[in-house]
């Protein structure tokens, strides 16, 4: 294991930052990316479709 070189002048001991903690969305203007948002918005739309027509039948 390395250490990290020592780099002069004055550097805070504890850093307080938010870190991401869930992947970054893919971008919707690339190719790839726009696929992989219409994918999940048919998904989701195919779910909520299901979960209504559940609803009626059981109601019924």
């Amino acid at each position: 294991m390395t250490s990290a070189p020592i780099i002069p002048g004055t550097h805070p001991q504890r850093v307080k930052s938010n870190t991401i903690t869930k992947e970054p969305q893919p971008f919707p203007i690339t190719d790839k990316g726009g696929k992989i948002i219409a994918n999940k918005t048919l998904q989701k739309l195919i779910d909520l479709i299901l979960i209504d027509v559940l609803i009626c039948i059981f109601l019924i």
